[in-house]
Order: C-alpha cells, then sequence, then structure tokens
C-alpha cells in the first residue's frame, strides 16, 4: 500500500507541472486567422489576454486545420464567432514555434 501511494505521488509531481502553465479562457472570440502557407494548415484564436505562459499571448492556435481534431474544431469556431457564442478553451501550457499556447480542448456554450 505505501509503495502504491509513494508511485501515485511520483506521478502526481511529474504531471503537475504540464498543467501549472496552461492558461484558460471563457468568452467570445474576437479574430479567426487561418495561415494556409504553412506546411500544415494553421489556425489562430485570437481571444485577448488570459494568462498564456507563450509571448503572443492573446492567442491560442492549432495546425492541420482542415484534418482529424483540426477538421472538427475549425467549422466549429468559424460558427461560435460568427453567431457570438461562448466558447471556453483549456490551452496546453505549451508554447508552438509562433510563441503561442496550443489547444488542450474546446466547450462550445
Amino acid at each position: 500500500m505505501k509503495t502504491n501511494i509513494s508511485r501515485l505521488m511520483l506521478v502526481v509531481l511529474f504531471v503537475m507541472p504540464a498543467f501549472a502553465n496552461a492558461s484558460a479562457f471563457s468568452g467570445k472570440i474576437q479574430t479567426i486567422r487561418i495561415n494556409t502557407g504553412t506546411s500544415a494548415a494553421r489556425v489562430s484564436i485570437l481571444v485577448g489576454a488570459h494568462g498564456s505562459p507563450c509571448a503572443t499571448s492573446q492567442w491560442f492556435a492549432y495546425e492541420n486545420a482542415s484534418v482529424d481534431q483540426g477538421g472538427l474544431l475549425t467549422p466549429a469556431f468559424i460558427d461560435a464567432a460568427n453567431n457570438g457564442r461562448t466558447v471556453f478553451i483549456q490551452g496546453t501550457g505549451t508554447c508552438d514555434t509562433f510563441a503561442v499556447e496550443k489547444i488542450d480542448y474546446v466547450d462550445f456554450k
């Protein structure tokens, strides 16, 4: 039992730093930018200041905008922006090569 608790505490210590700097935003999208000139189509979402650990702290972004998860997120973000819907975006705390925080998950309200 004591060994299991020790292992659990080690897992928690390793996982916590990954999310410690992640930011979150709840509100309306200001701008959606789609860059097709990059190797994988990229979407950047301007939401305003949200405590991001990244240099470009008012944005969230993801790549592969037309496939997999990006293929689901892109039309949903466009719909939310066009209709003034509130979104909740949870960041990963990881900055991409453009100094923008990556997206972990999104709730569309």
